[in-house]
């Protein structure tokens, strides 16, 4: 070591560069030219395991990386109304329908059948007292647009069934020719929180259905999602059934209309960032299928 010529260094194992052979420590020149060219020129090698460990850095954090940006893509592709994980098969699902509220916003009705639709619900009122905002320019601007036209009554646990009725149906006019008339009997967050007896809600949503037997001569469909469809026993009722979520995972084998997704946007509506749910009329079922099954007739 002290006899070390002039312009050489000494290097170990644990160093930067370690040179090694025949188990004999090398002397590298340093006088001139990077460290790294003189290493190649005497053929000697770079710590293989540090190099290594680099390389799996590297790749690990790429993968992570695009494994965000995969995941972000898909969330935000989804949100617009660009992907639907849950569509289902248009041929094996022809019939296609829309579900729109005043959140929706403005509708050009007339350029709705131009995206495939074949028809429509749309939310007419809520409670005894609250109609939707736009309910009424809705329900005008769909029966000139050729589309089946339907009503949808929000329903409200805490008030009698029957003046809920007389509420939609005093909105919703006359129903001849149109689609049999939906409650939905889902229930918020908050209702789930303060609704304590279920077998008198039951009983105010049997109410509103006679009522509407009564004057209209037919039922009410039921739109639940999967816990509404389990606490009021939807399954055993004589009434259509209007679920939510995907054809190959559904609650109810009964249903007749399926909403599969909530992001469903279209050129129509005058707000590009609007969006309504997407409807389906059932395995099979064309529109003429769904007219005949659904449409009031009397």
């Amino acid at each position: 070591m002290n006899d070390l010529p002039k312009g050489c260094t000494y290097y170990t194992q644990t160093a930067a560069y370690a040179a090694h052979s025949a188990d004999r420590y090398i002397l590298i020149p340093v006088s001139s030219g990077s460290l790294e060219r003189r290493c190649l020129t005497l053929g000697l090698r770079f710590d293989k395991h540090k190099r290594r460990h680099r390389t799996l850095h590297r790749l690990f954090c790429a993968a992570f990386v695009c494994a965000v940006s995969a995941a972000v893509s898909l969330y935000v592709l989804k949100v617009r109304g660009l992907f639907f994980e849950d569509s289902p098969d248009k041929f094996s699902y022809p019939c296609r329908g829309i579900y729109v509220t005043e959140k929706t916003g403005e509708i050009d009705w007339a350029a709705m059948p131009g995206d495939s639709i074949d028809f429509c619900y749309i939310r007419l009122t809520r409670g005894i007292a609250f109609a939707d905002g736009r309910g009424a320019v809705n329900r005008t601007g769909a029966l000139k647009s050729g589309l089946l036209v339907g009503y949808v009554h929000d329903f409200d646990f805490s008030a009698d069934g029957k003046l809920q009725a007389d509420n939609f149906l005093n909105s919703a006019g006359e129903l001849k020719g149109r689609l049999l008339p939906a409650v939905d009997i889902r229930m918020s967050f908050y209702e789930k929180l303060v609704v304590r007896d279920i077998s008198e809600c039951a009983k105010r949503i049997n109410a509103f259905a006679a009522r509407i037997k009564e004057v209209c001569g037919c039922g009410a469909v039921l739109l639940c999602d999967k816990d509404s469809y389990e606490t009021f026993n939807v399954g055993d009722s004589v009434s259509l059934v209007w679920t939510v979520g995907s054809v190959d995972d559904c609650y109810a084998d009964d249903w007749s209309i399926l909403s599969y997704s909530e992001t469903g946007r279209s050129a129509a509506f005058a707000d590009s960032s609007a969006r309504c749910t997407m409807l389906t009329g059932g395995f099979c079922v064309d529109r003429q299928a769904f007219a005949d099954a659904f449409v009031i007739r009397k």
